[in-house]
């Protein structure tokens, strides 16, 4: 590809390698173009590269938009970024960290790989070889440093060389798995105000930004779009203090919406943090007002799922007992959706895979039941 003027790429917050440290590229497991399939052997035309890359993070490149974020049958979940006249693709992640008309900034974090990385990239419609926009790319970072220029923005410096210690970095990788499949959904209940952060919670955050106000860590540089509150590296104890306080929400949401623990949490742990959880109110009984008649020994029980309009993203609800409003929606992925129409998964598996609370209620009431009317 011989780059012209049309070919340029322009970026106000500088540049950046998708991968991190900057100038070094994991290894290339599948190129550009005419390939031989790893597993069929068949002849087939790739239109990206695939990197040996397990769970790294992945950074935008330029000032861009996501054009698009979701989940398909050839490359999983991805993302899309815009820069300038490229379209890039992100594709098997294991964790996408953008939304969709999402504007990012050089440097800035944007997802997590996977066991691999397929990096695609077109201009106004046309694959083109990843390899060459990334040499190009590289360039622009070169010869900018050469000038003496920043290669990247200062929010995504912020986030990248910020020393950030929130307590859960033993766990970080958990955490992030998931969150990988669950941050979706907390932010869903948290916008549908079916999760409620506890005031304490609340009240933490706004002591800690009052008193980073009274410490003088915002303003301390000339604000941009990218740095709005002007802060420095002498802010790390406050973005250390905020990141600790929203993974422990996260947490706290997983243990009382879902029954879910840290996998290398003690049980001492996990009772704590139940504890916590009743004194703040957030832990209730889902099925509190749970009618179970001792005349019927079978309780009915539902599910349905439903996508949105384009079915990128798909729901599941559920009904016990003639419960008009029924449970709280969760969302799952398109396969899982397939599985349950087609009846490969059975409804007491689904509804014990998506709530798990409720169904325990559920055969703690046939057992009651059981043992009321025949003795066993």
């Amino acid at each position: 590809m011989n780059y012209s003027k049309e070919h340029l790429l322009e970026s106000a917050s500088g540049f950046a390698m998708p991968f991190e440290p900057v100038g070094e590229q994991p290894e290339v497991s599948l190129g550009y173009g005419e390939q031989k399939h790893p597993f069929t052997g068949a002849q087939f035309y790739h239109d990206g590269v695939d990197f040996v890359c397990l769970r790294l993070p992945l950074f935008a490149m330029a000032s861009g938009t996501v054009t698009g974020t979701g989940n398909d049958a050839v490359h999983d979940n991805y993302v899309i970024i815009r820069y300038g006249k490229y379209d890039v693709k992100y594709g098997h992640l294991s964790l996408s960290r953008v939304r969709y008309g999402q504007r990012v900034v050089a440097g800035e974090q944007v997802a997590m790989s996977g066991d691999f990385l397929h990096l695609g990239v077109s201009m106004e419609g046309k694959s083109i070889d990843p390899m060459e926009f990334l040499q190009m790319v590289y360039v622009n970072m070169e010869t900018l440093r050469a000038l003496g220029v920043q290669t990247v923005s200062d929010a995504a410096f912020l986030s990248r060389e910020m020393p950030v210690i929130n307590g859960y970095e033993k766990d970080q990788a958990v955490i992030l798995d998931m969150m990988s499949r669950y941050l979706p959904q907390y932010f869903q209940a948290l916008l549908a105000g079916s999760y409620v952060p506890s005031e304490r919670m609340q009240q933490g955050i706004r002591n800690i930004f009052a008193q980073s106000a009274d410490s003088h860590y915002f303003y301390e540089e000339m604000p941009t779009i990218a740095n709005p509150l002007g802060m420095t590296q002498r802010a790390a104890p406050l973005v250390s203090k905020v990141q600790g306080m929203l993974v422990s929400d996260f947490l706290a949401y997983m243990a009382s919406q879902h029954q879910i623990y840290v996998p290398t949490w003690s049980e001492e742990q996990k009772k704590k943090l139940d504890s916590q959880l009743a004194s703040d109110g957030v832990l209730v009984d889902p099925l509190k007002d749970f009618d179970c008649q001792i005349e019927c020994y079978d309780i009915e029980r539902k599910a349905s799922v439903y996508g949105d309009n384009v079915g990128e993203r798909w729901w599941t609800k559920a009904w016990f007992n003639g419960r008009e409003k029924g449970e709280k929606s969760i969302e799952i992925t398109r396969q899982l959706s397939v599985a349950f129409i087609h009846g490969e998964i059975t409804l007491d598996d689904w509804l014990s895979r998506f709530y798990p609370e409720q169904m325990k209620v559920y055969r703690d009431c046939i057992n009651e039941t059981r043992r009321m009317l025949v003795g066993v």
